[in-house]
Formats: C-alpha cells, sequence, structure tokens
C-alpha cells in the first residue's frame, strides 16, 4: 500500500460567532532534523503518526534506506514510539552523503514515500553548503526510487549534470556524463568525440598520482563506468612498465608473478627483484613473505618457513589479518608443519575474535577500513570461535595431545556449522571406534550437507558400525531429512509472498516451442532466471541440477529454466544448451522484453517458486553456492505441502 502524501493539511476551521476564521496549518508528516545535517550530527526522522499510513494497530516501523553510504549503519532502521510521533536517529557518519529512504511495517504491508516515483531524500551539508557527490548519489537512487520509469537513466543524468555544474572537478560526475553522450550518440564520429574526452579524464586522473593505489582505483572505476573492463589490466602493466620499483608497481608484479606455476622461475624473479627493495617499497614486499611461507609449509621445509614465520605476522592489525592468520593455521596443520606455531597463531586469533571480518569489510583511502553493519554479526563470531576452538582441538590431537582434542571435540561439537570441520573430527572418532561421537558429528553435518555423497556415505557405515541394519539407518536418514527441513519451514513461513503469477507468458523452449500457463497449472513451478553472460547464474547450476535430479521424475514439480532474453538470443541460449550437455533440465526462452520489470526482477540468478494455482510462493535473489540445494529442496517441498 503506497502513500502519495508528503504533507497533509489541516482544515480551515470557520468560526461562526463573527470572530473570523483560522487559517489551515500544513502538518509535516514526515521531518528530517536537522534540516542541513552535516557530518557527525545527530539525524533524526521523525513521522507523525496521524499524517502517516500506517494504522494504530501496526506495532513496529522501520526506516529502510534504499540507497546510503552509511556503511557502518544497519539499512534497516528500527523506530521507536515518542508520543504521537515514530522517530529514528543515527550519527551521520563523517563520509556521509546523499541517502533515499522508505517508511514500512515489519512486513512491508504498507510503505510510506512521497510518491509513487519518489522516495524521502536526505542531502548532507558541509558548513551549511550542500557536500560534494550528494546529486551524484540522488542520480544513483533514481534507478531504485522510480523503477518503473521509462526515463531513467535521463533523470540519472540531470542529477549527475547538476553535481558537475556545482563541482567541475568531480571525476566520477563527469565520467558519467561522457557515458551518457557516448550511449545517445547519433552516428560513430559523436560517439567517439565523446569516449575520447572520457579517456583524457581518465588519463589525467591517472597520471595525477600513478603510483598511489586509491588513485588506481579510481582510474579502473573511469574504465568500468565507460564499459572498457579490458583496460583495467592495461592501465596496471602501465604502472609496472613506468615505476617497476614503486610499491604499487611491485605489488601489481607479484600478483601476475604468484600465478606462475614455474615455481623456480617465481622463486628466481623474487631473488632479482628483492634487489631493489627499499623503505617506500617495502610494504609490497609482504605479498613476497606470505608467497615463500606458504611454499615453505607445502614443502614442509620447516628451518625455512620457521625463519618466516615472524615476519608474516602483520605489524598492522586490519580486518582481513585474522583471515589471514586463519588460513596460515590451516595450512600448516593440513601439512604438519610448524604445529607449535600454528597454536600460538590460533591463540592470537580467538584473542582478538571480535575483529574477525564476519561482515562486509570496504576500504577507502579517505577512511580506511569500515565494516558494514551487520545483525547478525555477533551470532557468526560466536560461530567463528567456535571453529577456530575445534582447530585447537585439531592441532592438540595431531601434537598427541588426544585427550584434550577429545575434550574440546565435545565442547564444541553441537555449535559447529562447518561440513568439512565436523567430517574431519567425525573421521579422528572413527579411528578410535567412537562411533557415537562419530554419528553425532556426522549427524550435524548431514543437516548443514544432506547432498554431499561423502557426508551420506560416512553417517551411514558410521550408523552401521553401531549395528543398525540397512532398512533402519534408511529410516534414519529420512527422519533425518524430515528434521533438517522443519527448521527451514519454520523460516519459511515468513517469506511466503503469494503474489499473483503472470497471466500471460511468451517462453519457448530449445526447439522454439511455446510454454503456456495451462502448461504450468497443477504444479510446483521452478523458474530459475539467467543469461550465458551471467557468471553467478552459471555457478549456480551444477546445485540446480543436483535438485532437478531429486525431483525430475515427480509429476507435481515442472523445472523451467530460463534465459531472460537479456543479452540474449534464442540462438545464444540454444547454443549454451548444445554446448552444455551436462546439464539435463529443461531449457527455456523468454520473448517478452518487459518480463523482468513486470515481475519486478533487478538481478539474475532469480528464482521463483508458483504454487499448483499459479501464485508466486518464493522469490530468490543471488546465488549462495553450495547452500542452493537445501534452500530449493526446502521450497519445493514447503510449497508442495502447503499450497
Amino acid at each position: 500500500m503506497i502513500n502519495p502524501k508528503i504533507t497533509a493539511y489541516a482544515l480551515a476551521l470557520l468560526l461562526c460567532q463573527g470572530i473570523g476564521f483560522v487559517q489551515a496549518q500544513e502538518v509535516e508528516a514526515l521531518q528530517i532534523l536537522p534540516e542541513k545535517p552535516q557530518a557527525n550530527d545527530t539525524v533524526f526522522i521523525r513521522l507523525n503518526q496521524a499524517e502517516s499510513i500506517f494504522p494504530n494497530t501496526v506495532q513496529e516501523l522501520y526506516v529502510n534506506f534504499s540507497t546510503s553510504n552509511y556503511y557502518e549503519l544497519p539499512s534497516k532502521m528500527r523506530m521507536t514510539k515518542n508520543g504521537s510521533f515514530w522517530e529514528a536517529k543515527f550519527k551521520m557518519p563523517p563520509y556521509g552523503n546523499f541517502s533515499s529512504f522508505t517508511i514500512a511495517d515489519a512486513q512491508n504491508n504498507y510503505i510510506q514515500r512521497p510518491s509513487d516515483t519518489s522516495h524521502y531524500e536526505i542531502f548532507v551539508y558541509e558548513k551549511g553548503v550542500l557536500k560534494e557527490g550528494n546529486y551524484l548519489g540522488k542520480g544513483y537512487s533514481m534507478g531504485l526510487q522510480n523503477k518503473k520509469a521509462p526515463n531513467v537513466e535521463a533523470l540519472q543524468q540531470h542529477y549527475f549534470e547538476k553535481e558537475l555544474a556545482q563541482f567541475p572537478n568531480n571525476y566520477e560526475a563527469r565520467l558519467r556524463v561522457l557515458n551518457y553522450q557516448m550511449k545517445q550518440a547519433q552516428n560513430g564520429r559523436s560517439k567517439e568525440i565523446a569516449r575520447k574526452k572520457a579517456l583524457q579524464v581518465i588519463e589525467k586522473r591517472f597520471r595525477s598520482n600513478p603510483t598511489v593505489d586509491g588513485n588506481l582505483n579510481k582510474v579502473t572505476m573511469g574504465f568500468l563506468i565507460i564499459g572498457e573492463n579490458q583496460k583495467v589490466d592495461s592501465i596496471r602493466n602501465v604502472v609496472i612498465k613506468e615505476f617497476p620499483y614503486s610499491k604499487l608497481g611491485l605489488s601489481y608484479t607479484f600478483n601476475k608473478l604468484f600465478q606462475n606455476q614455474d615455481k623456480q622461475l617465481v622463486m628466481d624473479s623474487i631473488q632479482v627483484l628483492s634487489r631493489h627493495k627499499n623503505e617506500s617499497n617495502s610494504e609490497a614486499f609482504s605479498a613476497v613473505d606470505a608467497y615463500l611461507f606458504t611454499h615453505y609449509i607445502q614443502t614442509k621445509n620447516t628451518p625455512q618457513a620457521a625463519q618466516l614465520f615472524s615476519r608474516i605476522l602483520e605489524k598492522k592489525a586490519n580486518p582481513y589479518t585474522w583471515r589471514t592468520y586463519s588460513d596460515y593455521v590451516r595450512l600448516m596443520l593440513d601439512h604438519d608443519v610448524l604445529l607449535d606455531s600454528a597454536k600460538v597463531l590460533n591463540q592470537l586469533i580467538l584473542d582478538n575474535i571480535q575483529q574477525y571480518p564476519v561482515s562486509l569489510v570496504r576500504y577507502f583511502p579517505e577512511t580506511g577500513y569500515l565494516v558494514a553493519h551487520d545483525d547478525l554479526r555477533q551470532e557468526k563470531i560466536d560461530k567463528v570461535k567456535l571453529e577456530q576452538l575445534a582447530v585447537s582441538g585439531l592441532i592438540d590431537y595431531k601434537t598427541g595431545n588426544k585427550e584434550a582434542a577429545w575434550k574440546v571435540f565435545d565442547a564444541v561439537i553441537d555449535g559447529l556449522t562447518t561440513k568439512d570441520l565436523l567430517t574431519e573430527i567425525a573421521a579422528l572418532y572413527s579411528a578410535h571406534d567412537k562411533w557415537s561421537e562419530a554419528t553425532k558429528a556426522l549427524r550435524i553435518a548431514y543437516t548443514i550437507a544432506p547432498y554431499d555423497e561423502v557426508v551420506q556415505a560416512a553417517l551411514r557405515s558410521s550408523l552401521m558400525k553401531q549395528g543398525k541394519t540397512t532398512a533402519e539407518v534408511q529410516d534414519y536418514i529420512v527422519a533425518l531429512d524430515q528434521e533438517w527441513k522443519s527448521v527451514y519451514f519454520k523460516n519459511l513461513d515468513s517469506k511466503v509472498l503469494k503474489k499473483d503469477f503472470l497471466s500471460d507468458i511468451t517462453i519457448v523452449d530449445m526447439n522454439n516451442k511455446p510454454l503456456t500457463r495451462k502448461d504450468l497449472a497443477g504444479k510446483v513451478v521452478v523458474m530459475d532466471l539467467w543469461a550465458t553472460w551471467c557468471k553467478p547464474c552459471l555457478a549456480s547450476f551444477p546445485y540446480v541440477q543436483k535438485v532437478y535430479e531429486k525431483y525430475k521424475n515427480d509429476p507435481q514439480v515442472l523445472f523451467i529454466i530460463l534465459n531472460t532474453g537479456s543479452g540474449n538470443t534464442l540462438a545464444d541460449a540454444q547454443k549454451w544448451a548444445t554446448e552444455n550437455q551436462r546439464y539435463t533440465f529443461p531449457v527455456f526462452y523468454n520473448q517478452d522484453k518487459k518480463f523482468n520489470s513486470k515481475l519486478e526482477v533487478t538481478t539474475i540468478p532469480t528464482t521463483f517458486v508458483l504454487s499448483p494455482s499459479g501464485q508466486i510462493i518464493f522469490k530468490k535473489v543471488g546465488s549462495e553456492g553450495e547452500k542452493i540445494l537445501q534452500d530449493l529442496d526446502a521450497m519445493i517441498d514447503y510449497t508442495k505441502r502447503k499450497f
């Protein structure tokens, strides 16, 4: 339910006693205070309940930021009731600028915004003057504020040009404007003129500070803006050629060098490049230490690895440090090298576990590392802590302290959520005929990865070792499937959409035979949207295939792996299907150019699960690797049972 109101007006009260009348007073539905917020200000968003669309029965309201660069703040901010107002407040980050938002109840049944084509907006100021980047941010927000606008790109350009008028040196805005000119060019000559201007802007930026990585990030972003992605590697090669012994030049050189499979060539090259090490570029050589340490661990050259151990400890810790250390611990453990050092390093991780990067981390030269807000951050930290404790148990086991290892495993096993770690621990239990403990670990691993054939086989074997018959093992597995699905079902209850699907579709199979709504009727439909250029889509297909194999003989379930037609022709889809016959799921092609917009699809892969009556029950956006297996399986089974 959308309310187009921004403000409401009190009715004029006509006084009959001849005293005259009271003029109507404007009552604002929404206030943003201060009117010109600046960095570090406390910003208040206040909604007048009487002027809102929300009934009094609504108990929770949220500010939902559709666009913002407030990385450390939640994108969904809960409001509190304060008399006749709902209120949210936050501290404006020092780097913050333009943001847009709507206000909604917890279920998004009611969504308040100024109009059908706009969201509420916050502009940020500096000493009372609009801060650079605000109109740029507004331009980017247009696609979200008004998704259905046919002229959204022109709207964006309006604000990019406005940014440029106010801040003529804004690099990003200038490139956005030039890129639009390239797209709108009526002929090749006009397009080339705009392109050359854009390349000159990028070249000027590059030459302003060619060996500073923050500046090079802007340069590569520029190439991406104008669609010349291939030049990203080229500009790095320019840095290598013109500034070979700068910190940045060496960093690029090492990144390329370490991909070479000829280890001797790499080692010889490192020796030559090390002669050019100096105070200004020494930081780049930390990558060399990491490479050599890894190499010596893998080749079990303990003396050389031990010599490097102190050098791989980072002088300045950042959020990624702890993940790097975790990788080193795992490396030493897997190769049975420097286990005492591994234990020290693992303890260092545990001592700093609150810094572990479980949330998205962004880095900007101007701000340093910014850790994104995550409501589940502490829960994720606790899980990582249990994993690192389990690793300490593995180290205990390998160093001969088995009793300590069993105690650690017993303490952490119930909270572990990593399949590989659980199967590793189960294997150690099995090696000592601890079948009950092994089964417990494998049972948990199975609930995490029920499609994993190794886990299935190990669990069945462990159950057989405990004296269960083949039939009892099968019953156990069936019950376990229902157990993990029941947990999923509780979460899925809140994700049910029950929205009508399209009444008309123009979809064809790879033989150009139409698929009709009648073909979908009475079936649970899994419609997976993809394109040949979409790498996440293609990466998800091995998992989609496994779920398809489980349901392919089920007459109640229909899979439609649908090429969206976005950037693809039917011939593209047919060519892909011919070249990828290892996938046996049915491939289709969409012929309706407005299909995605009708279904509000802005990202692929997107998967819809439809009920037999033709309603959209679930909409799943993005690809999460192996997790697709359980997610999709549970959604199909849920829809079969409840619809």
